[in-house]
């Protein structure tokens, strides 16, 4: 099997098992636990909360966890997405509620970044020492999100997310990289009911996308853009 194909695998596989363990079972969502209560208890009369949605982000370079920081580095994003209640694993007594999104963006990168001799051709390397790129870029990325929703009787409710997913971009940023890569994203937000079906929602979110290079996911060459992106949005209960 070629190479470049078994790290695809793996990071496929990796962020299926990350985007798995968010959606249930792990880290307060309780598909399991959910389905032993309702062999041994009474059901209860409780209407499924089910929505979908859509929304639009900007966002631009913040370093966190890259070997590098990318100055220069830009991106806009627009996303669907589909969301549902999911059970907690523990039940605290917290007045918390727990939802699972499945969401698909379309992103457009671009801005000058800066890159380092492992990131560029030997020739290239070997021929200056200031080595960049022009980002002019599109993104498909699909992310699996927890969030965790406060004071969910309010009609104004703050939350905090987390996501896994996997991006696949339009041509290589770095010759010798690869076009897909495992894509982060983790923050925050408030959600405002405009109506009993319809809320809008803003949300800052710390975003990351590389091919695995610092957890050894592949032996290409690694690239981590880093952004901190404003979203705002709104989603419709059915």
């Amino acid at each position: 099997m070629d190479m470049d194909l078994k790290n695809c695998l793996r990071i496929v596989f990796f962020t299926v098992v990350l985007s798995a363990m968010l959606g249930s079972g792990f880290m307060g969502t309780g598909a399991l636990e959910a389905g032993s209560e309702k062999q041994t208890e009474p059901s209860a009369e409780k209407t499924e909360k089910k929505w979908i949605g859509m929304n639009g982000s900007w966002g631009r370079n913040f370093h966190i966890w890259s070997d590098r920081e990318y100055y220069g580095y830009r991106n806009s994003q627009f996303g669907i997405f589909h969301e549902w209640e999911i059970d907690p694993l523990f039940k605290l007594g917290l007045n918390i509620e727990h939802t699972f999104r499945a969401e698909f963006r379309i992103a457009t990168l671009w801005g000058t970044i800066p890159l380092s001799d492992d990131q560029v051709s030997d020739e290239e390397a070997a021929r200056t020492d200031e080595h960049s790129t022009t980002l002019d870029h599109k993104q498909a990325v699909f992310l699996g999100i927890r969030r965790w929703v406060f004071l969910p009787d309010s009609s104004i409710r703050p939350n905090l997310h987390l996501g896994f997913g996997i991006s696949i971009t339009d041509e290589l940023i770095i010759e010798g990289g690869t076009l897909y890569a495992f894509s982060f994203t983790g923050g925050g937000g408030i959600d405002i009911d405009v109506s009993d079906r319809w809320t809008i929602f803003s949300e800052v979110s710390w975003e990351h996308f590389s091919n695995g290079g610092q957890m050894y996911l592949t032996n290409k060459r690694v690239i981590g853009p880093e952004s901190l992106n404003t979203r705002f949005g709104f989603r419709y209960r059915y």
